[in-house]
């Protein structure tokens, strides 16, 4: 019997403050996604690229499905909410690819309509606005820049938080993990056929500072931005640590050793 497990972070796409964790186990021919959303509710679309094989979902915050691909080592997925890409990831840690290929082409026709109708309205009111003079537009230009200078960016954490105190409040506290990890705190969230991941938070000065996800094994070499943590005997967790000030995930070398 050979299990596989692969955990895919989906992390926050056009300021949407949400993320998503996806976890897909394979067990022999048996394979079952479960996909998550963090930070929002509501009706949600995944589109997953597995190995070659395109995948869709409609789900509301959490879903399970069981799916027929013949491995799980190259991922690339994307939740859309009212057809916006609200999260983006891949098995390598990384959103910087282009998820064209994964939108239906319906899709795709009416993003493009959508641009056109942009660029349409945009010309449109260049031609009914008034000409302004240059030393008009810059007071104006440099009223925006100091009125933006002012605001202040929501943190990453802002938008989630009250999902992940939620994560905490229902699901069994891992009292190993804390007792390991100085100044944390973690809990286990239960998968189908008695496997788990675990979130954890790390905090300073009593402030919450790293969100953690963690799935038990041998070290996923595969990987190389998850952080392997060895509990004994060659098995740990491989984590993930996302800043809770921009989500922006750690690697290895972000810490001081």
């Amino acid at each position: 019997m050979i299990i596989q497990k692969k955990t895919v972070i989906l992390n926050s796409q056009n300021n949407s403050n949400c993320s998503g964790i996806l976890n897909i186990e394979k067990q022999d021919d048996t394979c079952f996604l479960y996909i998550k959303v963090l930070g929002d509710n509501g009706e949600f679309d995944m589109f997953a690229w597995i190995n070659g094989k395109l995948i869709s979902t409609k789900f509301y915050s959490f879903s399970k499905i069981k799916i027929d691909v013949s491995a799980i080592n190259d991922i690339k997925a994307i939740i859309l909410k009212n057809n916006e890409i609200i999260a983006k990831g891949s098995s390598l840690y990384s959103d910087d690819f282009d998820h064209n290929f994964l939108l239906p082409k319906k899709q795709e026709t009416e993003i493009v309509d959508e641009e056109i109708e942009e660029i349409v309205k945009e010309e449109k009111q260049i031609e009914e606005e008034p000409v302004i003079s240059q030393n008009i537009q810059e007071k104006t230009n440099k009223e925006i820049e100091e009125k933006q200078d002012k605001i202040e960016t929501p943190k990453f954490f802002d938008g989630i938080k009250d999902k992940i105190y939620k994560m905490f409040e229902e699901n069994e506290k891992d009292d190993e993990l804390q007792s390991l990890i100085p100044n944390s705190k973690w809990v286990r969230i239960k998968c189908e056929n008695d496997s788990y991941y675990v979130v954890g938070l790390i905090y300073e000065e009593g402030k919450e500072v790293l969100l953690c996800y963690g799935v038990y094994g041998n070290k996923d070499e595969e990987n190389q931005n998850s952080i392997f943590f060895e509990i004994k005997d060659g098995e740990g967790y491989n984590m993930i640590y996302q800043n809770l000030e921009t989500g922006e995930l750690l690697k290895e070398g972000d810490f001081i050793k």
